[in-house]
């Protein structure tokens, strides 16, 4: 993938100015051992069985149930890097992410998105946070913090979830990871960082990762199914 899509507006956004070297999740590489079968298998269904029309109003109708207000509902389902699929998946996820605060901020941030490659770094995004909600510990508000995507779980670790293929440690990483540890505080918040990344990454990164409380969770898409 070109550097440029490395570097995407999406990673930033959604990462703050953490320069990793890293690439979307390929297509078509879901894990192998799959949280919420129901779920995933309700939302292929879904997308075999209904038109394109049909699958809005059906979006439409879940994220309204979830709280999303009508004005950023309309925004996010006529944004055009979004197709119907991620549209489906988006909002069948958030609805899963039940009782979980802060999910409006989530979709405000997705809309960041300026093409269909980021338009599936927030879908891959929001499956691993719901995998992380299914799987490890109930989450309890998503906010967005020097524009990283943070949730807060139950059990006290702050959640980040990374679709990339590779993190890396360099001086921005630094930079902007002692800022994340220093500012962000949340009720309920033990000081810890659970990072779930899609990829591997770097000894030096992880090191410097988790001298600062940070402890990641490498290749996390062979524990949570992540539709393309």
């Amino acid at each position: 993938m070109l550097q440029k899509e490395m570097n995407s507006v999406a990673w930033a956004a959604t990462a703050g100015d953490w320069a990793f070297s890293v690439a979307m999740l390929p297509a078509g590489a879901g894990g192998a051992i799959v949280s919420n079968v129901r779920l995933t298998n309700s939302i292929k269904n879904v997308l075999q069985q209904e038109p394109p029309a049909r699958l809005r109003a059906i979006n439409d109708d879940k994220l309204k149930a979830i709280g999303i207000p009508d004005d950023l509902r309309k925004r996010y389902l006529d944004h055009r890097s979004y197709s119907p699929r991620h549209d489906t998946i988006i909002a069948q996820n958030l609805e899963g992410l039940n009782g979980v605060a802060g999910r409006d901020a989530f979709l405000t941030l997705a809309l960041n998105a300026e093409d269909e490659a980021e338009a599936q770094f927030y879908t891959q995004m929001i499956q691993v946070l719901r995998g992380y909600h299914e799987n490890v510990a109930r989450l309890s508000a998503i906010r967005v913090v020097n524009r990283f995507t943070v949730a807060q779980s139950s059990a006290g670790p702050a959640v980040i979830a990374l679709p990339a293929d590779r993190l890396i440690w360099t001086q921005r990483v630094d930079d902007a990871s002692q800022q994340l540890a220093t500012s962000y505080q949340a009720p309920g918040f033990n000081g810890k960082f659970d990072v779930w990344l899609t990829g591997t990454l770097s000894p030096g990164a992880r090191q410097g990762l988790e001298a600062r409380g940070f402890t990641v969770t490498e290749r996390v898409n062979a524990r949570v199914e992540v539709l393309d």
